[in-house]
């Protein structure tokens, strides 16, 4: 509509590292008009170091009536300076659209990323952001993503004067220094209504007929003598610290949270940084569970060494494994999803060409990956079951990876089974997830649904 109605010219497209590729090979082929496809440029910035892609370059900044769409990587924006300087000269030749894909990345206003997104922002004459979910640690994340789509949108030209009205903010004092900390909030009904006014919200149940996410009930998993000898005295130590009212910064308690959290999932990591495995139980629960389903499975882990030992589990059980993390390459990605979803577009100068087919031999049982690199972007509708081995206290990566199956394409329920060691850290953070989940769900459905809970009340 913009190109046709507006004279859009060109697009730049922002999107984090493990999605951003998706809009060449597959959203931009899918959905580009034909009347459109033939005549535009696309192209996905790989670092701008290459012959091919130093020729293609200045093509880009021709001012010319082609349609261009530049494709970055948000990880490359921050820490590139190469690619901010190109993207800004790109959105400069004029009549641009600026687009952040999940853009709940730049929910921070003190990040390096969300100031150059912003600034780039600033050059553009259209600006949209795109996300399942805005709000993930608490309503403040919303402030820079509209400060993006126009500054004072909100009604607050400033970060702080917008917290000091929608959040609830104590002064403490740590080693002699005074700071805001933020303990609540509030107005949230306000918010929403703010919010609504400038956002199009609308949910997958309203818009698709998807078959229901089905949760178990969690799946206990008892530590080993060794494990519990660990955790209590970690725990204890920690906890004696604090109780004996010695001074503790956030700082010292979190990398003891998640040491604690380590010693659950089965490994430690000592002074030097070298990591441990202390026995567990957990690939034996893991084990059961997978024999007890039908289907194919996805396997999220919050860490690398996770994933490495349930693929040892799963491919002794003989069962067919792909990898999807960290440790990839794009193209091993790509493969790990042609794997496991049996199929996989043909990409030719950015367009779909065909389609090829995996044999069945060669299909894989089972996805294992971190949310962290697979639970954006990615189509996963070949799996009837989430197994969550271990978790993290990110919103987002959550709602994410739960979706990887839960799209277009899917045919069956899928199932949700989280492993979880009662009775430790492992509860709180799930719990955490819960209303988390719960309060950002307020902020964005808006007053209605914060009657609904009052009277459900």
């Amino acid at each position: 509509m913009l190109r046709e109605k507006r004279g859009l010219k060109r697009m730049l497209i922002i999107a984090p590292k493990g999605t951003y590729a998706n809009w060449f090979y597959k959203e931009i082929p899918a959905h580009m008009p034909d009347r459109h496809r033939n005549t535009t440029i696309v192209h996905l910035w790989q670092g701008g170091n290459s012959r091919t892609e130093l020729q293609r370059l200045p093509v880009l900044l021709r001012n010319d009536d082609t349609m261009k769409i530049l494709i970055v990587n948000t990880e490359a924006l921050s820490m590139s300076v190469k690619a901010m300087d190109f993207a800004a000269k790109f959105v400069k030749v004029g009549d641009c659209i600026v687009v952040v894909d999940e853009s709940s990345t730049i929910k921070n206003p003190k990040a390096i990323r969300t100031k150059k997104i912003i600034q780039l922002g600033r050059l553009a004459k259209w600006r949209r952001i795109a996300t399942g979910s805005p709000v993930t640690r608490s309503p403040l994340d919303l402030w820079a993503q509209f400060e993006f789509l126009d500054p004072g949108s909100l009604g607050y030209k400033s970060y702080f004067t917008f917290r000091a009205h929608f959040a609830i903010v104590e002064q403490k004092e740590f080693g002699g220094r005074k700071v805001d900390i933020v303990v609540g909030h509030r107005n949230t009904d306000e918010l929403s209504r703010l919010v609504a006014k400038r956002a199009f919200v609308i949910r997958k149940e309203d818009c698709l007929d998807l078959p229901p996410k089905i949760y178990a009930p969690p799946r206990y998993v008892a530590l080993t003598s060794e494990q519990e000898k660990l955790y209590t005295e970690l725990r204890d130590w920690t906890t004696a610290e604090i109780d004996n009212g010695k001074f503790v910064t956030a700082t010292q308690i979190m990398p003891r949270l998640l040491r604690l959290y380590q010693i659950i999932c089965g490994h430690v990591v000592d002074e030097q940084g070298g990591v441990h495995d202390v026995p567990t139980n957990r690939l034996d629960e893991l084990q059961s569970v997978t024999e007890e389903t039908t289907g194919r499975n996805i396997i999220w882990c919050n860490y690398r060494r996770d994933v490495d030992k349930v693929i040892e589990r799963l491919t002794k059980m003989g069962r067919r494994v792909v990898r999807y993390d960290g440790s990839c390459s794009d193209a091993q990605c790509e493969e790990a999803i042609y794997q496991f979803q049996g199929r996989t577009g043909v990409v030719q100068n950015g367009q779909v060409v065909g389609e090829r087919i995996c044999p069945e031999h060669l299909r894989a049982d089972d996805f294992v990956g971190t949310p962290h690199k697979g639970g954006y972007g990615i189509t996963l509708t070949a799996a009837s079951t989430v197994i969550y081995y271990s978790h993290s206290y990110d919103l987002e990566k959550r709602l994410q990876s739960e979706d990887r199956p839960h799209r277009i394409g899917q045919t069956q329920s899928v199932l949700y089974i989280d492993l979880m060691a009662k009775g430790t850290i492992e509860e709180s953070i799930i719990k955490a997830l819960e209303r988390k989940e719960e309060f950002a769900n307020l902020i964005m459905d808006g007053p209605a649904r914060i009657r609904n809970l009052l009277l459900g009340s």
